[in-house]
């Protein structure tokens, strides 16, 4: 769970839970506790990386993050539920972060959990997305 806090509080996040997240930005945010953690348990040095890869597999098998090792696209599936947009203007501020990231095939998914917890911000980016 460690890493699912990070995904949902790192500097990179944001509230929706869709935004790029390149491996070795939480390598490097987190490898002060993986080295902690490996001399204590006296563990030799692993590949922070694979631990990495490893621990968003377990977080996707367990239904809580889709990541996408293409564009390291990451998508937190329980925020938008979380953080429904509250004005026009709140929406408008999610719909610029969105459309900043790199485009990805979570956007689907990203686009069906906005249908079901704020369906006028699944409404908005499909029309920003129908005038790119």
């Amino acid at each position: 769970m460690t890493i699912y806090f990070y995904l949902v509080t790192n500097s990179h996040s944001t509230a929706e839970g869709y935004y790029k997240l390149p491996i070795l930005y939480v390598v490097n945010d987190l490898l002060p506790m993986f080295k902690t953690v490996e001399e204590r348990n006296g563990k030799s040095t692993r590949d922070y990386t694979e631990l990495i890869r490893e621990q968003l597999t377990k977080l996707e098998e367990q239904q809580l993050i889709s990541y996408d090792d293409e564009t390291q696209v990451v998508l937190i599936k329980d925020a938008l539920k979380l953080n429904v947009t509250m004005n026009e203007k709140h929406r408008s501020a999610a719909i610029k972060r969105i459309m900043d990231v790199p485009y990805s095939e979570l956007i689907d998914e990203f686009l069906e959990l906005a249908d079901t917890y704020d369906g006028l911000l699944a409404e908005d980016i499909r029309k920003g997305m129908d005038t790119v």
